[in-house]
């Protein structure tokens, strides 16, 4: 976290997030792109590795297609499920797979000329966003009357996000369901989002929304979604169905 070449920074200026209020689609982008892809998330197994979605609906003797949702083909059919479940933790939402994004970002950038430019989008209701007592004890002092007061304590290890810029002057940019921030930065900052500590404890969190500056692609992934959807050419899209580190579906907007 200490490579602020790589930082996001926070903008005021949504002009380049605009297009944004065209209208947010099923596809949670805006469905100007020739191609989409269904990128699901893994779950995990008990020594918290990837399970990915085919197993588990192997397992319970489930189809698994472009629109299947987790909770549906983890559920056993009569006859199936035989033997331990492969997967312990569900898939996680709202958020893609930090171990897997650098290999997404390494694909993303072939695909576009702006890779140096690009913004980000993060939900304004992320707690580590705007609690700005999170991770604060509390002390007893000595008013000047003598009785205890109560106050927040100064955290020798406090929480800080790993962007540039004041979100108390941050301005929002408004699509239905959601608010977010607006950041922009190289591509590679999509995976140096979060929040840290001065012990180099890091909690990441993914852009809810990421694109080029030459809009050649979209990253969608909303906080309620086990998935994450992805805009662009037809190559991009083929070639993301075709990658091995991930599960990837052809979609078309229904």
């Amino acid at each position: 976290m200490d490579d602020t070449s790589a930082r996001a920074r926070l903008v005021t200026d949504l002009t380049p997030a605009r297009w944004l209020e065209q209208g947010i689609g099923e596809l949670e982008m805006p469905e100007v792109f020739d191609a989409y892809a269904r990128v699901v998330h893994p779950a995990l197994d008990e020594s918290e590795q990837p399970v990915r979605w085919a197993g588990v609906a192997e397992w319970a003797g489930r189809e698994l297609h472009a629109r299947s949702y987790f909770e549906e083909i983890s559920k056993p059919v009569r006859g199936g499920g035989t033997g331990p479940r492969p997967w312990d933790e569900p898939p996680e939402n709202g958020s893609f797979p930090m171990e897997l994004l650098p290999h997404l970002c390494e694909v993303l950038a072939a695909h576009t000329t702006t890779s140096e430019r690009c913004w980000f989008c993060l939900w304004d209701g992320f707690g580590w966003l705007n609690d700005e007592d999170a991770g604060s004890s509390v002390v007893s002092i000595a008013s000047e009357e003598g009785d205890p007061v109560q106050v927040p304590a100064p955290d020798p290890d406090p929480l800080r996000v790993t962007f540039e810029g004041d979100l108390r002057s941050a301005p929002l940019i408004q699509v239905p369901t959601r608010d977010y921030y607006v950041l922009t930065g190289p591509l590679e900052a999509a995976r140096t989002l979060g929040a840290a500590t001065r012990s180099h404890f890091f909690f990441p969190q993914s852009p809810n929304l990421f694109w080029p500056d030459d809009r050649a692609w979209c990253v969608a992934t909303d906080i309620d979604l086990d998935w994450t959807y992805v805009g662009g050419s037809a190559e991009l899209i083929r070639t993301l169905v075709a990658d091995s580190r991930w599960e990837a579906f052809p979609i078309e907007p229904s």
